[in-house]
């Protein structure tokens, strides 16, 4: 038998954590946005996206150009190879050739496709988790978790995450989240 809808399909621990949290009401939304949050920083972490960023904003920024009077799009596109079995890069490098066909230079292209890559996982991660659950025969209360999970994506802050990636590799360093000691540290009470 398994062990609830958590364990039945392959999924990361972080994103069973989020599952965990948003299917249960005990949970705040606020607790639930701080695991989904983390998960997706570990998938950046995973894919090696902030060296992706790194090489990305070279190329974005770049006031010369190559010498050879190569586009920035031809030379995005250039990329593709090194990111071939990484789904998040490979959003991050066609999000920012999109944003640059769209008009968008330099360090704003490279902010808007972080964003909307992001947004794009944070969407595939929703759907794995109701898939997960349906699969799973799960169906109690799949339409509370729904709402819980679009409410947590619609309000997440995709620049703020941006804006991490965007910073040099050892200004990334965080320091760990505060783990909850005492009795006044426990689940929020509504």
């Amino acid at each position: 038998m398994p062990d609830g809808p958590h364990k039945s399909l392959p999924m990361s621990r972080r994103w069973r954590k989020v599952l965990y949290l948003a299917g249960l009401p005990a949970f705040s939304l606020e607790e639930v946005d701080h695991a989904f949050c983390a998960s997706l920083r570990a998938d950046c972490a995973k894919e090696r996206v902030a060296s992706l960023v790194k090489e990305i904003l070279a190329i974005a920024c770049d006031g010369q150009g190559s010498l050879f009077g190569e586009p920035t799009v031809e030379r995005l596109q250039g990329l593709h190879d090194s990111v071939v079995g990484y789904p998040l890069a490979s959003a991050l490098l066609d999000c920012t050739t999109r944003a640059i066909v769209h008009g968008h230079s330099g360090r704003s292209a490279v902010t808007w496709g972080i964003r909307d890559a992001l947004d794009d996982r944070a969407s595939r991660a929703v759907r794995q988790i109701e898939e997960h659950c349906l699969r799973a025969n799960s169906t109690n209360g799949i339409a509370a978790l729904r709402r819980r999970l679009h409410q947590v994506g619609s309000e997440l802050h995709y620049s703020q995450l941006a804006q991490e990636l965007l910073k040099p590799q050892n200004e990334n360093r965080k320091t760990p989240g505060e783990k909850q000691r005492g009795l006044d540290d426990g689940v929020l009470l509504k």
